[in-house]
């Protein structure tokens, strides 16, 4: 019934439509005129009204828009863009809407039916594309803007930043010379463009900007300073301290500059200038005990502890609350083997500051240093109480607490937890091969650092841990030197290195070589039982039974429990 109903009213509405033609065919050429003229003001009337719905609809957008509900005003600015769908000001209206309720590619189908859109429609449309992740056709759109005089300069700056990650030197240079010509602050984008010429590996032509940079102006402090950093980069060390020397003399009344040096002082070991950097910043800014901490700690790492120690104590005069001064006046004291007042100074550091980690670690080696073992372990355990989120470090260093007690079994219980969390890490990895090789897990040993050596074929630690270990067995005697004298290559001078490879020539029956480099190992009076013992061996080898003796009996009296020693002597 309803599809025969609508039919009739289809016939109705056809037939009603015919008979008024024939009304209008049959009016003469006047009528024509007057229903000509009707149809084109009809037309207009449309027109208007067309214009006058998508003014509404755009009016009510603006308004939703400008009370913040965006989603109102996007279907706003769409009604108002059906009656009216040449209007760019409305696509603009709607395609910003979009953009701003994140439907970036709604906005983007919007911005591209634009015919000639401006710098803001193309601005719009590169943020579309590098959203939607056509990150390509952002650079072409902002690369067709650099070819305007209109570009606005991020555009210029983005395109300098996109070419240094593509290492296109080319190109970088291209846009940097942009903006070192037209922007503010010329000198700003020379070293920046230095900066990007490092970084795709071009170091000599950022050397040479910042030389042309420093010859235009001598007091251009910011190139002198960049100059210094690209030759730490480099690893001239001299080089970096020469130029920091220049701006030091230069500035020596600016404590902000002296400041900001003194940092990369500190890195480049050059402790004779950062000395006397912090001492004047101190003498410039005396009633700052900021500068005057920088100034004790500085002192305590180039081990002038006494100093450190006065300078430290005046500031808990002035400001007592201080939980680094109190640190590390604790680690001037542990130096000097005051461990009742190391312990005091790091029990005031924790009392001031609970969450320091590295005073609670010291302030429990500390008791194990006094010969409390329960407070130590009580202690690492209320760290990680405190600090659970530093667990691992935590947990790390109660190992090595536990190492140095010689309680090898229990530390490798905290070696191998920690390397369930961290199966990377390299330190975790050495300590608790050497705590196996303690506790003749020799093999586990073995294959641990030779995984380390995989990674790393060059360390020396390994090598020389390997090789004395080999030595010490008995075994791979070959394969012993060639790892020590490996490590030696590397660090020539150092005693432990010497003394291994003395120990495998000592091994393989080569007992004058051995003496040679035993002797080398003790050049430098180091009071290590070790040493002397494998030099009373070395020399009972050779039948020096008098000098064994004299070397075993000074053993001994460094490490009086030693057993082995004494059945040595007694023999």
């Amino acid at each position: 019934m309803r599809r025969v109903t609508v039919n009739k009213l289809l016939l109705m509405l056809i037939g009603v439509m015919m008979i008024s033609a024939l009304a209008l065919n049959c009016g003469g050429e006047a009528k024509k005129d007057i229903t000509r003229d009707t149809a084109e003001e009809i037309l207009e009337r449309r027109a208007s009204m067309s214009k006058q719905r998508a003014f509404d609809h755009f009016s009510k957008g603006d308004l939703y828009e400008r009370s913040g509900n965006l989603e109102k005003a996007a279907d706003e600015y769409r009604l108002a863009l059906f009656y009216d769908t040449q209007s760019d000001e409305l696509k603009r209206s709607l395609a910003g809407v979009l953009y701003d309720l994140s439907r970036f590619d709604e906005s983007l189908e919007i911005i591209e039916r634009i015919d000639q859109p401006d710098v803001d429609d193309q601005l719009l449309m590169a943020a579309c594309y590098n959203k939607i992740g056509l990150l390509p056709k952002t650079i072409e759109v902002y690369e067709k803007l650099a070819k305007t005089d209109s570009v606005p300069q991020f555009v210029v700056e983005n395109l300098a930043k996109y070419y240094t990650l593509k290492k296109d030197k080319s190109k970088l240079e291209q846009y940097y010379d942009w903006l070192i010509e037209n922007a503010e602050n010329a000198k700003l984008w020379q070293s920046e463009k230095a900066s990007a010429l490092v970084e795709i590996g071009k170091p000599e032509d950022a050397e040479k900007i910042y030389e042309n940079m420093m010859e235009a102006d001598s007091l251009d402090y910011g190139a002198w300073l960049d100059m210094a950093a690209l030759q730490m980069y480099l690893e001239n060390s001299e080089e970096a301290s020469k130029y920091y020397r220049y701006v030091v003399d230069h500035n020596w009344d600016n404590g902000q500059m002296l400041s900001m040096i003194l940092p990369a002082l500190f890195d480049l070991d050059d402790m004779d200038l950062a000395s006397s950097v912090a001492r004047r910043i101190t003498a410039l800014f005396p009633e700052d005990y900021m500068s005057q901490r920088r100034y004790a700690i500085l002192l305590f790492t180039t081990g002038d502890y006494d100093r450190a120690d006065s300078v430290l104590t005046h500031i808990l005069s002035e400001v007592n609350d201080d939980p680094v001064a109190y640190y590390y006046l604790g680690r001037i004291a542990q130096q000097n083997q005051d461990f009742p007042a190391a312990e005091e100074f790091y029990s005031n550091a924790i009392a001031y500051d609970d969450t320091m980690g590295e005073a609670w670690m010291n302030l429990a080696f500390v008791r194990g240093l006094k010969g409390d073992h329960e407070a130590a372990m009580a202690t690492f355990d209320s760290t990680l109480a405190k600090i659970p989120a530093d667990s691992t470090r935590i947990l790390f260093f109660t190992g090595s607490y536990l190492s140095s007690r010689q309680k090898f079994e229990e530390a490798i219980e905290y070696y191998e937890r920690v390397l369930n969390a961290t199966p990377d890490n390299f330190d975790v990895r050495f300590n608790l091969a050497a705590a196996y090789e303690r506790t003749d897990r020799n093999a586990d040993a073995e294959m641990l650092f030779l995984e380390l050596l995989d990674e790393d074929k060059d360390n020396p630690v390994v090598l020389n841990y390997l090789g004395y270990m080999y030595a010490d067995l008995g075994i791979k005697l070959d394969k012993a030197e060639e790892y020590v004298k490996k490590a030696l290559e590397i660090d020539p001078n150092n005693n432990a290195y010497l003394d291994s490879y003395a120990w495998v020539m000592y091994k393989k029956g080569k007992y004058d070589e051995a003496l040679k480099y035993q002797m080398m190992a003790l050049e430098s009076n180091v009071n290590d039982a070790v040493l002397y013992e494998h030099m009373g061996d070395i020399y009972y080898a050779l039948d020096r039974i008098r000098m064994a003796h004299d070397s075993w009996e000074k053993a001994l009296e460094l490490d009086p429990e030693n057993i082995e020693i004494r059945e040595k002597l007694d023999r």
